[in-house]
């Protein structure tokens, strides 16, 4: 029986100890059943956000003044909210929330129409009563008076008939063929056969005529006037006015220059007025003048419509 020294056991026991390493090692690198390796990898999810409806905007309330003012309505504000956001997990990010869309602004309101215009005031008066007051316009072709040539007549001295009042000086009614001092007024009338001087003598003259009438009424006056073309240098005039109590109703200053003594060359004039009481007071008044002479008239007529 050999004997085996100490350092030789150390030897095999070293070696027998590698070759059971090695072994292990080999089995590992052929694996059991020979399978490849795997590894596992976590599928990453993207979280998707969820946004709640969106509210409807609310209609628009009306604001309307009426009159024929202007319509004025205001859209109503916008009311609703974007929906809150789930939250995604795992995700790449969460879908931000949409904001809610605005109400629609309501439409505007129609115009009412605008009231109806007033209606013209009351605008008669009452007046004193005329008791000389004429139902119609009274001799305003100075026919009523037979002249044989010429007829003064002064302030307070009016014949019967002769229809008017001399309110200044006086006045004279001449006939077509008048003559004197050589001259002759041959001239025809506006319309029969005799005229009025509004001045006789002394530069001026007037005359007035007081006429009943009815309130509310549209009346027309016309007349014919020239001048006497017995005057230097020649050229007169004269202020024609309808008033009531109240004042007058309708004023116009006249004035002519152009007859000769063959033709009287007569201009027509209209004057129109709304009678505001029961009476008005038609009046000629002398404005300017040179010595015995000044407008002429003829046809005067007052008609309502």
């Amino acid at each position: 029986m050999s004997t085996i020294s100490g350092s030789r056991r150390r030897q095999n026991s070293w070696q027998l100890s590698w070759g059971v390493a090695a072994t292990l090692a080999q089995l590992a690198t052929v694996g059991c059943g020979g399978g490849a390796d795997t590894a596992d990898k976590g599928t990453s999810t993207s979280g998707s956000g969820t946004t709640n409806g969106l509210g409807s905007g609310g209609t628009g309330g009306s604001d309307r003044e009426t009159n024929g003012g202007q319509s004025v309505t205001n859209g109503g504000p916008g009311t609703s909210t974007g929906g809150a956001s789930n939250a995604g997990t795992a995700g790449t990010g969460d879908m931000q929330p949409a904001a809610g869309a605005g109400g629609e602004a309501g439409g505007g309101g129609a115009l009412d129409a605008g009231g109806a215009p007033g209606t013209g005031g009351d605008t008669s008066v009452t007046c004193p009563n005329q008791p000389g007051a004429n139902q119609a316009l009274l001799n305003g072709g100075f026919e009523s008076l037979a002249a044989a040539d010429i007829i003064t007549v002064a302030a307070g001295t009016e014949p019967e008939g002769f229809g008017w009042t001399v309110t200044t000086n006086a006045v004279e009614v001449l006939k077509v063929g008048y003559s004197a001092g050589g001259m002759v007024w041959d001239g025809a009338a506006f319309e029969g056969e005799q005229y009025l001087d509004l001045v006789a003598l002394g530069s001026t003259g007037a005359i007035s005529q007081t006429l009943s009438v009815t309130a509310g009424t549209h009346y027309l006056l016309t007349f014919a006037y020239s001048d006497n073309p017995n005057i230097t240098p020649q050229g007169v005039s004269a202020r024609v006015t309808i008033a009531d109590c109240e004042g007058a109703l309708v004023s116009k200053e006249i004035s002519h220059d152009t007859a000769t003594f063959a033709d009287l060359d007569w201009s027509s004039e209209t004057l129109e007025f709304v009678a505001r009481s029961t009476s008005v007071t038609l009046e000629f008044v002398t404005t300017d003048a040179r010595g015995n002479g000044g407008i002429f008239l003829d046809g005067i007529v007052l008609a309502s419509e």
